[in-house]
């Protein structure tokens, strides 16, 4: 018993040492089949098909042997055509999924078989040895008669017993390893035929997947053919114009942190010739007189002045790009009267969309971009001339300008000009209305932003105001910062996309507005309209 419980534990260790083998041999078979399977999906033509049917649908019409040309009926087709490509896409990776399971099962099943086989040879060598073992027994048995010891020969005939159950037992087990190994071997074989289906069925899908990504992709190219120019929002301008309208407020506040120097320059000036011949164009006797009147509101008319200098020199409609000369607009535009010509006719949108995909090419051009560069910095140096004679020592060098003010104003320009659609500016309040003259009237607070030129507040909807019958509440003084309107498809209506920054002298000064009560049911000053609750 000793002898045989020590053989099970050299084959148990040998079993070990095997299975680590047939493990380390897996992982290599493993990753061999792995680049085998790989393999399969390189190298593969594409049939020539006169059509592909994907869900009981034909979406391919017409094909070529040599080149493919494919073509969609309809977008609803082509959205079909990609639904059906990702379906095929998900059935692909699922059967690739499959088909790894069943070399994984395979793999693991042959190992088994392997090892069984193994155990098998063993107990068959076992058992020859046994045989031999039996067969002295019985030679010694035989040769010694009855010259054995009783005792010794129990002990032998006991011994001999257990061999010869011990004989069944492997015989018993080695009867059932066949059996499992002969199922082991169905399983095998059914997994390989699973295994060679999926193959197909995997070749199969990768080639209508290869068509489908084909066909998705000239689909992708004919929508991006026909799609129109990418239009520039409105909430993009309005947030550019805001920003550059800030950027220029800001820069003046930083510059006349102290006014007196501004208030002595423009009280010297006694009329508008006495200003420089860039803000002449822009200045009126009135302006002038508003300003010495006014100190406060000189910062203002800087600002006034200098959103003039841009609207004329930069964001004017009749400036065709900002940075293009004389000729190459005179060609542009002859270009596009001779567009207006061809037959079939085009109309203003399909001119616009080319005239913004000209100028974005145009911006393209390096030569393009340097000329720009140099109009802008003439234009900053051009301003900066003018600015300092009002503002000799605090006004800084030109490329502050440059940077804070032309900068912006350009990229604004750049967006206006490439969107098909046409924007302007209007010095005149967008709600303004002929025979009205300068009169402020209540309901035209909301389409502009009104400070008081005596306390420089803004004037909102909810301002405690005195409102005269007619509905007037004071005069305009000086549009600041002009609109932003947006011409509507007829041509004739425009929307306000910026409202613009007036500048009001009320008639009546504004009142203090109330808090209201403090806490509900509390007694507070307030309900009394007593001078204590007004801010």
């Amino acid at each position: 018993m000793a002898k045989m419980q020590e053989m099970q534990q050299i084959d148990g260790s040998k079993k070990v040492v095997h299975n680590d083998t047939a493990r380390s041999r897996l992982d290599v078979s493993s990753e061999t089949d792995c680049e085998d399977g790989l393999n399969l999906f390189q190298g593969e033509t594409r049939p020539a098909t006169d059509s592909l049917k994907v869900g009981g649908k034909a979406i391919i019409t017409e094909t070529k042997e040599e080149g493919r040309f494919i073509r969609l009926k309809d977008p609803a087709e082509e959205e079909q055509s990609n639904l059906d490509y990702h379906e095929l896409h998900r059935v692909h990776e699922d059967a690739c999924r499959d088909l790894k399971a069943a070399s994984r099962d395979i793999r693991e099943q042959s190992i088994e078989i392997r090892d069984l086989k193994r155990q098998n040879t063993q107990l068959h060598e076992r058992n020859a040895t046994l045989h031999e073992q039996n067969e002295k027994f019985k030679e010694a048995h035989r040769a010694s008669g009855e010259k054995l010891p009783k005792s010794e020969r129990t002990k032998y005939i006991e011994h001999f017993d257990m061999l010869e159950d011990h004989i069944d037992h492997l015989r018993h087990e080695r009867q059932k390893r066949e059996a499992h190994m002969g199922s082991l071997t169905a399983q095998t074989r059914e997994a390989i035929e699973e295994k060679t289906t999926l193959e197909a069925t995997n070749r199969k899908l990768q080639r209508q997947v290869r068509d489908l990504s084909s066909n998705l992709t000239e689909c992708k190219d004919d929508l991006l053919r026909l799609q129109p120019t990418s239009q520039v929002s409105d909430n993009e301008i309005s947030e550019q114009y805001a920003n550059l309208d800030q950027q220029i407020a800001g820069w003046i506040d930083d510059k006349t942190e102290d006014t007196q120097l501004l208030e002595e320059q423009i009280e010297k000036m006694r009329s508008v010739k006495d200003l420089p011949d860039l803000f002449k164009q822009y200045m009126s006797s009135d302006y002038l007189k508003l300003a010495k009147t006014f100190p406060e509101s000189q910062p203002l008319l800087l600002r006034f002045l200098i959103h003039c200098c841009l609207g004329t020199f930069i964001l004017s409609n009749e400036i065709y790009l900002f940075g293009l000369d004389a000729r190459n607009v005179a060609l542009l535009q002859g270009m596009e009267e001779g567009m207006r010509l061809l037959e079939p006719r085009r109309d203003s949108a399909a001119l616009r969309q080319w005239r913004s995909e000209t100028l974005q090419g145009l911006l393209k051009m390096e030569n393009f971009a340097e000329e720009q560069q140099r109009q802008a910095e003439l234009v900053s140096q051009t301003l900066h001339e003018a600015l300092s004679a009002l503002m000799t020592e605090s006004l800084g060098s030109w490329e502050e300008i440059y940077t804070q003010i032309i900068l912006p104003a350009i990229q604004l320009s750049v967006k206006l000009r490439l969107s098909t659609t046409d924007y302007r500016l209007a010095s005149r309040r967008f709600a303004k209305e002929s025979g009205q003259g300068s009169k402020i009237f209540v309901y035209e607070i909301k389409d502009s932003s009104m400070i008081d030129i005596t306390t420089q507040k803004i004037i909102r909807p909810d301002s405690n105001l005195k409102v005269a019958d007619d509905g007037r509440i004071g005069q305009e003084m000086l549009v600041i910062t002009p609109a932003l309107l947006r011409d509507q498809k007829d041509g004739r209506s425009k929307i306000l996309i910026c409202k613009p920054t007036v500048l009001v002298k009320l008639d009546e000064p504004m009142g203090k507005r109330s808090r209201g009560m403090r806490v509900l049911g509390a007694w507070t000053p307030s309900w009394l309209g007593s001078d204590d609750a007004a801010d």
